[in-house]
C-alpha cells in the first residue's frame, strides 16, 4: 500500500493505495520478502509462480569441498 503524505502546516495522509497485487513470497514469520532500492524509486520481489519450488539443493561443508577441488588441479 502507498499513502501520500503532506508535512507543510501539519501531517495529513492520503488515502491508501494498492502498490501490487501479487502472490509474492513471505518469510518464515508471514512478512512479505522485499527490499527498497536506496534511492527509494525501486522494489524488489520475489514472486510466487504457480508449481512453486520444484528442486532446492544444499550443499554441505562447501569450503572444504571447494579446497578439495583446487587442491586436484
Amino acid at each position: 500500500m502507498a499513502v501520500s503524505v503532506e508535512t507543510a502546516d501539519a501531517f495529513r495522509a492520503g488515502a491508501p493505495t494498492l502498490l501490487f497485487d501479487s502472490p509474492y513470497v513471505a518469510d518464515n514469520t508471514g512478512h512479505a520478502s522485499y527490499d527498497v532500492s536506496p534511492d527509494g524509486k525501486k522494489f524488489l520481489m520475489i514472486r510466487n509462480e504457480e508449481g512453486g519450488l520444484t528442486e532446492l539443493r544444499v550443499v554441505l561443508n562447501f569450503a572444504e569441498e571447494l579446497k578439495a577441488l583446487a587442491l586436484r588441479r
